[in-house]
């Protein structure tokens, strides 16, 4: 799924990060019964997610500076298996 473009960079989440949010949010659930507790965990991945993307958005830009172009950021919360 595609979540946008960053300094002309497509930025793509794989569909397993939803499974990971969902697993999180049970996880959560499980073990605290508390919807603040859930709400927590998740916003805390998704913060984890966002310092994922800036970081690789540092590495396409210092790669554009050497003249190697980046054409999108994928990520995902599995290893590919392609």
């Amino acid at each position: 799924m595609r979540l946008g473009s960053l300094a002309g960079i497509a930025v793509y989440v794989h569909a397993t990060f939803l499974i990971l949010l969902l697993w999180i949010a049970l996880s959560y659930w499980r073990s605290e019964q508390n919807l603040q507790a859930v709400v927590q965990g998740v916003v805390f991945i998704l913060a984890l997610f966002g310092c994922v993307v800036l970081h690789e958005l540092g590495h396409a830009l210092t790669a554009r500076r050497f003249g190697i172009q980046t054409r999108d950021i994928i990520l995902l919360s599995s290893p590919d298996r392609s």
